[in-house]
């Protein structure tokens, strides 16, 4: 278990919240909290998106409200909401409620491209704490208006931001996410959640892959499709269909030499998780970098199966990129929630999309890739997709070399 979270699998959740008391204020996540709560305050200090500020009738801490929003389609993008909504409740020691019309799991529904159990997003987001209750004595207004000021400006995708309350509590992150994917796998493969929390990945070697009409998958090695093992010893995240027409220098794929560099070479099993192959133009120009990425892979790891996996269940990826024994990510929400959850080695980009291009300790297994650079395709009137892919698979110069902290 990570330290400043203690679950309690089998009925509640309890999270201890940072605060300037001697004995910092306890979390009792439950169903029926905060019905105390009548009227709103005149005074809605945060800036928090989505959020807002009540005072029960006898009761002078405030409760933070949290209307589940979703900002796009994708699932990373609304987990940084969410995060920075509870931490901002967490660090400043007020109740917290999460509210969901049912529309953000039919939102999400709608733009999923496997039709593998799809329900998971409905289990994972019911899943995470909607309700936080504090039962420590609360403290004068001024107290909480004073660090709402303090950790609660960021308005909006705050893991942007340096600024942004989340990155006051990963530990607490990593658990709450944990926590809510092992409901997830507990109740697809009758896995006590317990034994997932405590054994991680051991506990689901024996979990088999499963497969859908919509899913793409491509082999290099030994591994067949239909045996493919859940958990692979290695996931390499790569995005790609957004991002070819994306004109963001927050974005981009790693150099290829970045890979052989912190691939394990006992690696047996490795997993490239990439996006759906059905989208249009882009789908086949990634299709195209995907596999020259494979062929880069094959000779310098000839006892690996590499497997290349093409839109598949967005929560058997963040599965996949939580358990590995070690996951390179891209530059993406989508992966950087889960590498804040893995107990596991996680290699993460540099990228301005995160806490404004800094590097800050984050977990002891998370590790910042500070060089080489991420690389941006070029217009195609100043380079085509077979210039860009050379530019990929380039040897890197000594300034370049691969630099991890």
């Amino acid at each position: 278990f990570r330290s400043g979270a203690i679950f309690n699998v089998l009925s509640s959740l309890t999270i201890f919240a940072t605060s300037v008391v001697r004995n910092p204020p306890r979390h009792q996540v439950n169903s029926a909290v905060n019905a105390q709560v009548t009227k709103p305050s005149d005074i809605n200090p945060i800036r928090t998106r989505f959020s807002s500020i009540s005072y029960g009738s006898v009761d002078s801490r405030p409760t933070l409200n949290y209307q589940m929003a979703l900002p796009s389609s994708r699932i990373g993008n609304f987990l940084g909401f969410y995060f920075e909504a509870l931490s901002c409740a967490s660090i400043v020691g007020m109740h917290f409620k999460a509210n969901n019309d049912g529309q953000l799991i039919a939102h999400f529904e709608r733009f999923v491209n496997s039709q593998i159990k799809e329900d998971r997003i409905q289990t994972f987001v019911s899943a995470l704490p909607h309700s936080v209750e504090i039962s420590s004595p609360s403290l004068n207004q001024s107290f909480y208006l004073d660090r709402m000021k303090t950790y609660c400006q960021c308005d909006a995708f705050c893991y942007q931001y340096y600024s942004g309350a989340w990155r006051h509590k990963v530990d607490m992150i990593g658990s709450v996410f944990t926590n809510a994917l092992a409901n997830v796998l507990w109740k697809t493969y009758e896995i006590p959640m317990e034994t997932i929390l405590l054994f991680g990945s051991e506990s689901l070697r024996g979990v088999k892959l499963e497969k859908s009409k919509n899913v793409e998958i491509i082999t290099q090695g030994t591994e067949s499709a239909t045996s493919l093992r859940l958990i692979p010893d290695t996931t390499l995240h790569v995005r790609c269909s957004d991002i070819m027409v994306i004109p963001d220098q927050a974005y981009g794929f790693l150099p290829f030499e970045v890979y052989k560099s912190l691939i394990p070479p006992a690696t047996k099993l490795l997993y490239i998780l990439s996006d759906s192959h059905h989208r249009a133009n882009e789908g086949a120009i990634c299709k195209v970098i995907l596999t020259s990425l494979m062929e880069y892979l094959t000779p310098l790891f000839p006892s690996t199966s590499i497997v290349l996996i093409r839109g598949g269940s967005q929560l058997t990826s963040m599965t996949q990129m939580v358990f590995s024994n070690v996951t390179v990510c891209s530059a993406s929400t989508f992966c950087f929630w889960p590498a804040l959850a893995s107990n596991n080695t996680v290699y993460y980009p540099l990228t301005s999309m995160i806490l404004n291009g800094t590097t800050p300790k984050l977990t002891s297994q998370f590790h910042w890739i500070t060089n080489p650079k991420i690389l941006q395709k070029k217009d195609e009137k100043e380079e085509s997709l077979d210039q860009f892919i050379q530019r990929l698979r380039k040897p890197l110069t000594s300034s370049d070399v691969v630099n991890i902290v």
